[in-house]
């Protein structure tokens, strides 16, 4: 009632983005306990926001090859959903193209 959001005992009131739990879900984002890193977007709003760009840049970089494990892996992580990195090395797209040259 009143108009406003009411929360379920146990969950925590939104975030200073006006997210919920469910938003803010590991599963959704990345994170520390998923598995898998943060995106941009999530780190730099855990970051100070007093960081200019570039360093917010670097210090993304850096955070991807801890998580990540070496910076091999960082590029392709930024590249491997790149058109150009489809066209090459998808094995649908490959077949597909394949069968196109038979044609």
């Amino acid at each position: 009632g009143g108009g406003g959001r009411e929360y379920e005992r146990g969950r925590r009131s939104p975030d200073r983005f006006g997210r919920d739990d469910r938003e803010r879900s590991p599963h959704r984002v990345g994170g520390e306990d998923s598995g898998q890193p943060l995106s941009f977007k999530h780190f730099m709003a855990r970051q100070p926001d007093n960081v200019r760009p570039k360093e917010a840049e670097v210090m993304y970089k850096a955070y991807l090859i801890k998580q990540l494990g070496n910076s091999k892996s960082v590029w392709f992580k930024e590249h491997c959903e790149t058109e150009e990195m489809r066209s090459k090395y998808d094995p649908v797209r490959i077949e597909e193209a394949l069968k196109a040259r038979e044609a």
